[in-house]
């Protein structure tokens, strides 16, 4: 599970990294508690939130509802919400 704050300022792959660093020394030093298949971090997410919309559309309308333009797109409009 990675923070919100991992995710956005790009902290998120070097802790993945670190996880599976410290999985693999679990599995070298304890091998018996890991018999199916060697541990190995969950996948990282594609999105995080903290109040997450409950749509895209809901997203857009509340913006509109503040008088920010609709042509706002990528990290100012993220900002926003």
């Amino acid at each position: 599970m990675m923070t919100p704050e991992a995710v956005h300022y790009g902290h998120a792959a070097p802790l993945h990294q670190a996880r599976a660093r410290v999985l693999a020394t679990a599995d070298a030093a304890h091998p018996e508690r890991f018999v199916r298949r060697p541990p190995a971090p969950k996948p990282l997410p594609t999105a995080v939130w903290i109040n997450p919309p409950e749509s895209t559309q809901e997203a857009t309308q509340s913006t509109t509802r503040l008088g920010v333009s609709e042509s706002l797109t990528g990290s100012a409009l993220r900002f926003l919400l």
